[in-house]
Order: C-alpha cells, then sequence, then structure tokens
C-alpha cells in the first residue's frame, strides 16, 4: 500500500459499523459454509438468536445493504414485522420475533393504552423465555396463576393466549387442546365466591359525609370535577367526553369509544347540588381547564378517533387526588369490619358512583323511579346494579327506602281513590238538582193553570 493511501472500507464493514454505532440488536453474520447471511439477535446484551436471513447473501453488496436496513427497521419493529409474514412463520422465530410480531398487529387494532396495557406485560414476560417457541412453555407460564385464587389475572392471561390465536401467531389442534384445558380450570362464580370470600368490600360514604367533604375541596376546579362525578355517579373517565347539563340537570354520557357502554342520560341526585356547587354554572369554564389541565391523547382506531388514555388521566385527574393525599381524604363506611361495624375506611374515587347507586334507591327525588331506570342513567345492566352496586347498601337503609318509598306509593294510590270520590258526591248532588229543577218546573205550571183559572173569573165579573 503507498505511503498516505488509506485502505478502502468495504460494503460489509461500512454497514457492520452503523449497525454497532446505532446499537441495533440485530447484526449480521457470515458463515463460512453458507453464501447466505446469518442474523444474530441480541437483547439486553446477551445473544438470544441466530437465524438465517434466507435470500440475502454476503457476496453481493447490494444484498449486505438490503440486509443491513432490515435490521435496522426491525430493531424499531421487530425482524418479523420488518420482514413480512412469511418469515414470521418461518424457523427463525424466538420469542422475541413473535411478540414483536404480535404486538404490530394488535396496537393498530387495540390503540387505547389501559386496554393494551395487560398484554404488554405479558408479552413482556414471554419475551424473557428461553429455548424455541413452544405450546408446552405458555401452557407452563399460565399454569402458575391459580384462577381461584386469582381470577382475574388468569382471565387475561387466557385472553393474551386468545388473542395470540385470533391475530394469526399461534393456532392448530394442539393449541385449541390447551385452550380447552385453560377454560375447564376456570371456576364459576360460585366456587370463587367460597375461596375469596365474593367481592371486594367497598367503602360508602353517606351524603352527609360527600357534602362536608366536597364542601372541604379548597381548588374549586377540583372540587367541581368531584361533585360532578360523585352528583352524576359518573365513571371517573366519562368526566371527559361531557358536554352540558341541560336545564332538566341531565348529561349525555356519550358511548364506545369515547365512553366504557352505551350512549346514555345521567341525572343529577340530589338536583339541588347542581347550584350548590355551581355545577352547570361554571360547566363551560372548569371543563375547558379540566381537559387542558389532564390531556386525552387521540389515534385513529377502527371506530375513528378513539382516546388513548382514559383510565390514566382519570387516575391523574382524581384517583391521585385521593391516594397521594392532594385532597383530604374521604371516609366511607368499612365493610371489611362488618356491616355492624361503625369504623370508616379511605374511599377511592369510584366509591362516588357506588354511593351515587345508592342514593338513587333511597333518595326521595328518585326512589319511586324503577330500577332499570337507575341502572339505564348508569349505563350498566339491571343484573350488575343489583348485584354489585347495591350489594353494599346497609340493610336498614335499604329496609327504611323501602318502607317509606311503599308509604309514599300507598299515599298516592289513596289520593287516587279520593276524586272517586268526590265525582260519587258530585253525582249525588247533580240527582238531587235535577229533583229540584223537576219539582220547580211542576210548581211553575201549576202556577200558570191557577194564573188562568183567576183571569178567567175576573173576566166573567
Amino acid at each position: 500500500m503507498a505511503p498516505g493511501s488509506r485502505r478502502k472500507v468495504s460494503e460489509w464493514e461500512k454497514w457492520q459499523r452503523r449497525l454497532a454505532e446505532e446499537r441495533c440488536r440485530y447484526r449480521m453474520r457470515k458463515q463460512a459454509r453458507s453464501p447466505v447471511i446469518y442474523i444474530r439477535e441480541f437483547f439486553d446484551g446477551q445473544l438470544v438468536n441466530e437465524f438465517s436471513s434466507r435470500h440475502w447473501r454476503h457476496e453481493s453488496d447490494a444484498d449486505i445493504k438490503a440486509c443491513a436496513e432490515k435490521c435496522l427497521e426491525a430493531h424499531r419493529k421487530g425482524w418479523a414485522n420488518a420482514v413480512g409474514p412469511a418469515a414470521a412463520k418461518g424457523k427463525g422465530h424466538t420469542w422475541i420475533t413473535l411478540m414483536d410480531a404480535f404486538w404490530a398487529k394488535y396496537s393498530e387494532r387495540v390503540v387505547k393504552e389501559g386496554s393494551q396495557a395487560d398484554n404488554r406485560s405479558f408479552l413482556r414476560q414471554c419475551q424473557t423465555f428461553s429455548g424455541p417457541v413452544r405450546i408446552e412453555r405458555l401452557e407452563a407460564w399460565i399454569n402458575q396463576t391459580d384462577p381461584y385464587k386469582n381470577w382475574s389475572k388468569h382471565r387475561k392471561q387466557f385472553q393474551f393466549l386468545s388473542d395470540l390465536k385470533k391475530y394469526g401467531f399461534m393456532g392448530g389442534e394442539a393449541y385449541d387442546l390447551m385452550l380447552e384445558r385453560q377454560s375447564a380450570r376456570r371456576p364459576t362464580k360460585q366456587e370463587r365466591e367460597r375461596v375469596t370470600g365474593g367481592q371486594k368490600p367497598r367503602s360508602i360514604p353517606s351524603d352527609q359525609v360527600l357534602y362536608e367533604w366536597l364542601k372541604a375541596i379548597e381548588r374549586p376546579l377540583h372540587q367541581w370535577a368531584f361533585a360532578m362525578v360523585a352528583v352524576y355517579g359518573l365513571r371517573p373517565s366519562e368526566l371527559w367526553h361531557l358536554k352540558g347539563i341541560n336545564e332538566a340537570g341531565f348529561v349525555m354520557v356519550p358511548a364506545k369509544p369515547l365512553c366504557k357502554t352505551f350512549r346514555h342520560p345521567a341525572r343529577a341526585c340530589p338536583i339541588d347540588w347542581i347550584e350548590e356547587f355551581g355545577l352547570r354554572r361554571n360547566f363551560d369554564r372548569f371543563h375547558a381547564e379540566w381537559i387542558a389541565t389532564y390531556k386525552i391523547k387521540w389515534a385513529e382506531g377502527a371506530r375513528g378517533m378513539e382516546p388513548l388514555n382514559n383510565s390514566r388521566v382519570a387516575d391523574a385527574g382524581l384517583g391521585q387526588q385521593l391516594t397521594r393525599g392532594k385532597v383530604k381524604p374521604l371516609m366511607g363506611a368499612s365493610w371489611d369490619a362488618g356491616p355492624e361495624s361503625d369504623e370508616d375506611a379511605p374511599c377511592m374515587v369510584y366509591d362516588l358512583r357506588h354511593a351515587y347507586a345508592i342514593r338513587l334507591f333511597t333518595h326521595p327525588e328518585t326512589r319511586h323511579l324503577t330500577m332499570e331506570k337507575h341502572a339505564f342513567w348508569m349505563g350498566h345492566s339491571l343484573q350488575q346494579h343489583k348485584n354489585t352496586y347495591l350489594k353494599w347498601m346497609p340493610e336498614d337503609l335499604l329496609m327504611r327506602s323501602e318502607i317509606e318509598a311503599f308509604t309514599e306509593s300507598a299515599s298516592k294510590a289513596v289520593n287516587t281513590i279520593t276524586p272517586a270520590k268526590v265525582l260519587v258526591e258530585a253525582a249525588s248532588t247533580s240527582a238531587e238538582m235535577a229533583t229540584l229543577m223537576a219539582e220547580l218546573e211542576k210548581l211553575k205550571r201549576q202556577n200558570a193553570k191557577q194564573r188562568k183559572m183567576i183571569d178567567a173569573l175576573q173576566d166573567e165579573d
């Protein structure tokens, strides 16, 4: 080599340096026995897999460039998604590439962060698995969860495994049999309650305690927000998607994908708290400030523009105010200590919704209405309303409210009979009047006859 001259860098060396500089987790490798470029995959600095690129050759500069560019693309979105579905199902499948490919498809369809959270956690666990992709490894993973003691986690894991099949990354007879075995492990509701003791007890504040707590919130914006949730029984995330309060005291809660269920109106209870806490008067100002402070992220989904982080912003704006002591703790009757106990326990923001359900049943403004109407206003089924939301109502309050409602309905029934009595009396009076009128007409005729007789006698005189 002449003095001062520099060795020409080959295409292979150039791209190997580029992959190293960008810390790409996919690197190219030559094998003496094959002209095909092999791919080495690293995770947390450790070599986790090596597989053939299938058709790119290290003898061709164009192939080297194309393969290196695919490595960079795969670093961002996974090898399987970068090279296409055909290669995704090849021998090069690893737990990491499988989960990358699944996530690329799943996240396009399911855009909400809250809906993605469980599957995101599960796929990260699966990416740490060693060895080849096998159904037995997935079944061993879900078998670690006892569905009796941790029903919710097992249900979510089962859904994750079902999603792997739904999006085309796992399947076949053996996989279907595995899903059937896991479905058979799932206990009935009665079996779960025998083991766990039923639903988690809630702490429900009384109306007086709730009123005083709302009044004590110093920041006007947060007082308004908590009062809206309490007075309308809103799911916390629904507050972001309301448009206003009409003159009758109703709000309209939107349907999916903005909110959780179907579109439905909700009525304030008690109605005078609208004025007490300035809910309608300050709605435009405070609602605009609220959605500007706690911002919703949006993305194009299967049903149009969808909110990505409903749950997260609801927790930041309302939930964490309680759990992190940013507002005074709200205390409610503790059902952990039993229904006869006077102990109090801290409430969560969702307990305001449970308190609203009980208020609809007990308050004079709404207790005459059917449970179907109450459930409709809350945007859930009648069965859920009775079995979940009214589950924590104290027995004495339940009985007292039922007696008062029955007394009111009985009183109204009596009042509906009173006009009938008046009608009978009126009818009797009308009959007597008709008789008197007939007598009067008879007297008139007699008087007229007598007057004619008198006139005739006077003519004779």
